[in-house]
């Protein structure tokens, strides 16, 4: 947890109040700056559509203001782009940006730990850790699938049922990816009842 965070101007991008941050801290290195707000240096501190916004709150001086649903209401683009996006496109942007979906990996790990190149160099001082990372790690069509998940509870949030192509669009399923057997199968099941209470917070496989 961080001790200091500017308060936002009205109006003002968090990427404004970002670079303020880095400022007043006297923080040379952009990404040093983005594990101290964010615990990763991979959250997007970009002008239009910031990431990681539930872990910025989280690790915010305690007894601040904010909220993601907040910062991204007031201090982001999010609100000039949804009156052209549908319900369910805006609730998935807004979750993406709180929280984003991140593939299940040693990589993912080191980084959200800030020890990539020491889980490289040195898995074998930590087998029991290497072991429970492998048996979560997730491969490209597991990870797929529980996006396909995710982008179906947010149509189904809206009450809408989505065809196959908007599932597949929404989620961001690569065309090589779309025709796959477990992806096909898995939007096949999500289209009925039983195949949804089936599925329900489990992998496609």
């Amino acid at each position: 947890m961080i001790t200091f965070f500017p308060d936002p101007y009205p109006e003002e991008l968090l990427y404004s109040v970002i670079a303020r941050y880095q400022e007043r801290v006297m923080v040379i290195n952009r990404k040093t700056a983005l594990l101290d707000l964010f615990g990763t240096a991979n959250a997007l501190a970009v002008i239009n559509l910031p990431s990681h916004l539930g872990a910025l709150v989280s690790n915010l001086p305690s007894g601040n203001p904010y909220s993601p649903e907040l910062l991204i209401k007031r201090h982001t683009l999010l609100p000039y782009f949804a009156p052209f996006l549908e319900r369910n496109q805006l609730a998935s942007v807004m979750e993406d940006m709180a929280n984003p979906l991140v593939r299940v990996s040693a990589l993912a790990v080191g980084r959200e730990l800030g020890c990539v190149s020491w889980l490289q160099k040195h898995p074998g001082k930590i087998p029991k850790t290497m072991e429970v990372i492998s048996l979560l790690a997730e491969d490209r069509m597991a990870f797929a699938c529980r996006r396909l998940l995710h982008t179906w509870n947010g149509f189904d949030a809206a009450g809408i049922r989505p065809k196959p192509w908007e599932l597949l669009r929404e989620a961001r399923i690569r065309d090589d990816m779309s025709k796959h057997p477990a992806i096909l199968s898995l939007i096949e099941r999500l289209g009925t009842e039983s195949g949804r209470d089936e599925i329900l917070g489990a992998s496609c496989y």
